[in-house]
């Protein structure tokens, strides 16, 4: 997936952030390249840039603020003069007087110092803001630095031009509408109408801009030439001396420049395993051994020792000391002693300049462990957090899940128990069909007991029956009371969810003797 081209306004708003970053140890003189080649291009309005800048400037890190007014120096000295009038304003020098004060760190104020008194050397003829402002500063007793000629502002002409303001074309004289629009030559700022693009070598390197006609024909003869090594031999007429005298604003608005990249290069040799002699690391080394200079300490104080006693011998005795050959031999000595003794003492300043500067990296690393060791409380708080947030929605969707499976065991036992009551329900019915039907066979029963009875009493008294007649009434349905209770004849013998009573009735009925036993004379069984 190709990787979106940023705009101008964010790249110099990602360069500044870089450039004045916090976690820097040192200035990052390739960035502040950087930003200056994109605000050479013309595509960020100046105004912009320094808004940002003084927002920069009023930040609460000291270290961010120092960093920014290095980055502010090097977009004065390398850009436009559309930077310039955006700085001669009267409420941005107000401001940035107020960082001299006594309040602001020494390197702060030194810096500021610095920045004003070159702006009024360099652009005081052309914006008097910065003259009055230097004086006024002098007035009141400020300790400005020592001018140095390699603070001097250089206007670089590596810059795009502004945009004009005319109407119509340069070229053609047409005048600019909806269907002929406008466009701004990016090499020399003129207004055309054509659609010509090409790389403009000193700012757009990477990529085709619009130019007119004739910085396109003279760009692609440039890019032609160049490319071609026949060719390019007649534009090669320039002396060293005058590439050198081209070289050398670019030279002193970086001095640094060159440090930076020999640090590059020696850091990239050794991420590759290439071997390469410092001579800074390797300074400690050429040190002579302590013994050595002891040894000539002592050799020197000896002979100063006996230089002085001679001198003051013939003081004392009133002699000449150019007729003292002792003396003289003594004083071609410590003569001889005094180059050497110069290259000890400059050897014992450079180690402690050597040794300062190792004190100095250590205290920088102290500093940025201390940084590190702080980003990492930082990730480990917040790692611990995402960790109890992790945990936290964990035991919430554990609560769900059993609020979830509560709500189904209820609903299933009450489930089973509209099963229970149905089965129950139907296992009534069941019984009361039952029942039912026992009192169907009980009645059926009954009735066959009747008849059996009957035919026995006309077995037994034949004449008496026929002489007699009698009507048996057949009909049941009157001994029964509405709620289905039988009544016997002899007795009202109830049937309510059992037979067993009846049945025994029945049998004791049957079993029963028919008129008075100690009577044997027929009688007339009468039914009713």
């Amino acid at each position: 997936m190709a990787q979106i081209p940023l705009t101008s306004v964010k790249l110099f708003d990602k360069l500044l952030d870089k450039t004045t970053s916090p976690l820097l140890l040192d200035v990052d003189r390739k960035s502040i390249v950087e930003l200056c080649d994109v605000i050479k291009t013309q595509q960020v309005e100046s105004k912009y840039i320094i808004q940002a800048i003084k927002r920069k400037l009023h930040h609460e890190n000291p270290h961010v603020v120092l960093h920014t007014l290095e980055c502010l120096e090097s977009i004065t000295k390398s850009c436009s003069d559309s930077i310039h009038k955006e700085l001669a304003q009267k409420d941005f020098i107000d401001n940035f007087k107020d960082f001299a004060n006594k309040k602001s760190p020494e390197r702060i104020r030194n810096k500021v110092l610095q920045l004003i008194q070159c702006w009024s050397f360099d652009l005081g003829s052309q914006y008097q803001l910065f003259t009055d402002a230097y004086t006024q500063m002098k007035a009141e007793n400020h300790d400005f630095p020592l001018y140095k000629e390699s603070e001097v502002m250089f206007k670089t002409e590596n810059t795009a031009s502004e945009r004009c303001g005319h109407r119509e074309c340069f070229c053609c004289q047409q005048i600019f509408t909806t269907v002929v629009p406008k466009h701004h030559c990016r090499a020399c700022g003129n207004l055309f109408c054509s659609s010509k693009r090409c790389t403009v070598p000193k700012f757009h390197k990477d990529r085709q801009v619009r130019v007119c006609e004739s910085c396109y024909e003279k760009l692609t003869t440039e890019i032609l030439t160049s490319v071609l090594p026949s060719s390019a031999k007649p534009l090669q007429k320039k002396s060293r001396v005058e590439t050198s005298e081209d070289l050398q604003p670019s030279l002193t608005i970086f001095p640094s420049e060159l440090e930076e990249e020999k640090k590059r290069q020696k850091n990239d040799a050794s991420e590759n395993g290439i071997i390469v002699n410092e001579p800074e690391n390797l300074s400690l080394k050429q040190f002579d051994d302590d013994d050595e200079i002891d040894q000539f300490t002592s050799l020197a104080i000896e002979h100063i020792n006996n230089f002085k006693l001679r001198m003051l011998s013939n003081q004392q005795r009133n002699r000449n000391i150019s007729t003292d050959t002792a003396v003289q031999s003594a004083f071609v000595v410590l003569q001889h002693l005094h180059p050497e003794l110069c290259r000890f003492m400059k050897l014992l300043d450079d180690k402690r300049t050597c040794y300062e500067n190792l004190q100095d990296k250590l205290t920088q690393l102290k500093d940025a462990r201390e940084a590190l060791n702080a980003l990492r409380n930082d990730h480990y708080e917040k790692k611990q957090q995402e960790a109890f947030e992790r945990n936290r929605q964990r035991q919430l969707q554990l609560t769900q899940a059993l609020d979830f499976m509560k709500r189904k065991k209820q609903e299933y036992l009450e489930y089973q128990q509209q099963l229970y009551l149905q089965r129950l329900a139907q296992q009534e019915l069941e019984m009361h069909n039952r029942l039912e039907q026992q009192r169907q066979l009980a009645l059926a029963r009954e009735q066959h007991s009747h008849s059996f009875v009957s035919y026995n009493s006309m077995q037994i008294h034949p004449s008496d029956v026929q002489t007699s007649s009698f009507v048996v009434n057949r009909s049941y349905t009157k001994h029964f009371h509405t709620n289905n209770h039988y009544i016997h004849p002899t007795g009202q013998i109830p049937l309510t969810n059992s037979t067993t009573p009846y049945i025994h009735h029945c049998q004791q009925s049957h079993n029963a003797p028919i008129g008075d036993p100690n009577n044997h004379d027929p009688h007339l069984i009468m039914f009713n």
